[in-house]
C-alpha cells in the first residue's frame, strides 16, 4: 500500500492497478468536474481532503490526460470528457483519498472543450525535468557511508559533512561558489550530477542509469525545497542501515542575554542495531548546547542511564554541554 495521505484516518491511497479501477469507477459514477489520478508519484506528497492545491502542466497525453507536479510530486492525470484545462496550471481541490485519490476543478479552473483550446508548449527544459522525475524510482545506487567505526572523531565528523555536501541537494549553489572562486573545481566534480554526466561521455549507453540518477537527486532536492528538511538513506557504517534527518528550525532562540538570536539546528537517526534493536535520536543543537532525546527498549534505556555520564563527557571534550536527555521507552 501507498503510505497514507494527511491525516484522514484509515484514508490511504490504494496500489496503482487498483487505482485505476476504483478511478474509472469514481468518474463514470460522479460525472464531470473529478479528475482520476492515474499514476502516482514513488513518494506520494501530504494531502488533505479539501485541500487546495495547484498542479502545474508538464505534458499533456493522449485520451484527454495529463502529467502535472502537485506538492513536487508528479502525478498523471485523467481529465474527464468534455473538459480541458487552458494554462499552464490548474487549480484543484482534493475530493476524496479513498477508495481513490481524486481532485476536482476549482472554480474557473476548467472550461467545456472548445475548438479555440490553447495547448501548453512546454521548453525542452521542462520536458528534460519531466523525463529525469519518471526516471527516478529506476534509480538503485548504492547507500553511501557515513562513518568510518575506527577513525578519529575528527575524521568521522569530516566524513558526516562531506556526505551533506556531496548528495547533490545543493549543487546550484556550489557551482555559483565555483564561478565566484570560492569553491575549488575538484569539490563540484564530486556532486553526483557531475559524475552523472562524465559517466554518460565515458559510456553513452548507459543513459537509462544516469537518467534515473539524476531524476532521484533531482527528486530529492524538490522534497528538501518542500520541506525544508534534508533527508539521507545511507549506511551509518558498513552494514548498518541509517536514516538521517536534519532541519534547522524556522525560529531561533534568544541568547541568555536577551540579545541576538540563536540558530536551531535538528537532526534524526534512525537505526536498527544487532545488539541494541531499534534505537532513534533526535539532536537539538542551540549554539554549544545539546537537547537528546532518544526512544529505545527497556534493556538499552537502562544502558544509556548507566553511561550517561561518559556522554556527557564525551560532549563536553567536543565543547557542547548536554543540558537535556530525555529517554522515551519502548516495548
Amino acid at each position: 500500500m501507498i503510505p497514507s495521505l494527511g491525516n484522514a484516518p484509515g484514508q490511504s491511497l490504494p496500489a496503482q492497478g487498483q487505482a485505476r479501477v476504483d478511478n474509472a469507477r469514481f468518474l463514470k459514477d460522479a460525472g464531470r468536474g473529478l479528475i482520476a489520478v492515474d499514476k502516482v508519484p514513488g513518494k506520494v506528497p501530504a494531502l488533505l481532503l479539501g485541500e487546495a492545491v495547484n498542479a502545474r502542466v508538464v505534458e499533456r497525453l493522449p485520451d484527454n490526460k495529463l502529467v502535472a507536479l502537485i506538492k513536487n510530486g508528479l502525478f498523471t492525470l485523467q481529465l474527464p470528457p468534455g473538459v480541458s484545462v487552458k494554462g499552464e496550471s490548474i487549480a484543484l481541490k482534493v475530493a476524496a483519498l479513498a477508495p481513490a485519490l481524486t481532485f476536482a476543478l476549482a472554480a474557473d479552473a476548467g472550461e467545456p472543450e472548445q475548438n479555440n483550446s490553447v495547448a501548453v508548449r512546454l521548453s525542452s527544459a521542462t520536458r528534460y525535468l519531466s523525463d529525469l522525475l519518471r526516471a527516478a524510482p529506476q534509480a538503485t545506487g548504492k547507500a553511501a557511508t557515513l562513518l568510518d567505526p575506527q577513525a578519529p572523531l575528527s575524521a568521522r565528523a569530516e566524513s558526516l559533512t562531506q556526505a551533506v555536501r556531496q548528495s547533490g541537494v545543493f549543487y546550484e549553489s556550489q557551482q555559483k561558489a565555483w564561478v565566484e572562486g570560492r569553491l575549488p573545481l575538484e569539490k563540484l566534480q564530486s556532486q553526483p550530477q557531475a559524475q552523472a554526466g562524465e559517466l554518460l561521455k565515458q559510456e553513452p549507453q548507459a543513459r537509462t542509469q544516469v537518467m534515473a540518477e539524476l531524476g532521484s537527486v533531482l527528486q530529492k532536492q524538490l522534497d528538501t525545497l518542500e520541506s525544508r528538511v534534508l533527508n539521507v538513506n545511507a549506511q551509518a557504517w558498513p552494514g548498518q542501515a541509517a536514516q538521517w534527518q536534519i532541519e534547522r528550525e524556522a525560529a531561533g532562540e534568544r541568547d541568555a542575554d536577551g540579545g541576538g538570536e540563536i540558530p536551531v539546528w535538528a537532526t534524526r537517526l534512525n537505526l536498527d542495531l544487532p545488539a541494541l534493536g531499534s534505537l532513534g535520536a533526535r539532536v537539538r543543537l542551540v549554539g554549544h548546547q545539546i537537547q537528546l532525546t532518544l526512544d529505545a527498549d527497556d534493556t538499552t534505556a537502562a544502558l544509556i542511564e548507566t553511561h550517561r555520564t561518559r556522554l556527557e563527557d564525551g560532549l563536553a571534550a567536543a565543547g557542547l554541554a548536554l543540558v537535556a536527555l530525555n529517554i522515551k521507552q519502548h516495548g
